[in-house]
């Protein structure tokens, strides 16, 4: 009991902190958490979720600093927490921190349960960063495999037909571009 009074008095405390406002300190180091072998604790584990519920709420009301804050902490305490890793890469991707995005979404691919449907979304989320960063033969790649995961991903099969057209088009214009001389 008292363990849980501490644990509601952490929280409250940086929830309070996290809705101060103000820029956001993106201290997310995907290495670490990555090569972390270490096994978290049961305690750290269900705080961890408690710190992911909130940042899910700040999610769905656009407030990505927040979602930012509150799935740094639930990975502080939980590094293998696959589910704080892909909010962590959906809200920097909004914040258009790409590289970020991808690091984060790579570590969550490594923590991931073993199913098809989020190995797909995790490809697909990847490959939006990277055709948002102007990669399209990353962007192809992730989406691709988001399809060879779930064929029926209709986010993915969308996104690779799209990158298909720009790469097409860009081709279309360097060619155009040599035989007139331009």
């Amino acid at each position: 009991m008292k363990y849980l009074s501490i644990l509601f008095l952490i929280l409250t405390a940086l929830i309070l902190f996290n809705c101060g406002g103000g820029k956001t300190n993106i201290k997310y180091s995907a290495e670490i958490y990555y090569n972390n072998q270490s096994k978290p604790t049961d305690e750290n584990m269900a705080a961890s979720e408690e710190f992911l519920k909130l940042a899910k709420r700040a999610y769905a009301d656009e407030n990505y600093g927040m979602t930012i804050n509150n799935c740094e902490n639930a990975i502080d305490l939980n590094h293998r927490n696959w589910s704080a890793h892909y909010y962590l890469g959906l809200a920097m991707q909004k914040k258009r921190e790409y590289a970020v995005s991808i690091e984060a979404f790579m570590v969550s691919l490594k923590f991931s349960p073993d199913s098809k449907y989020i190995k797909s979304d995790l490809h697909y989320s990847i490959g939006l960063s990277f055709e948002r960063q102007g990669d399209l033969d990353k962007a192809h790649q992730e989406y691709v495999t988001a399809l060879n995961f779930n064929s029926e991903n209709s986010s993915a099969k969308t996104a690779r037909n799209r990158v298909k057209i720009e790469k097409t088009m860009q081709n279309w214009s360097r060619d155009r571009q040599i035989n007139h001389g331009g």
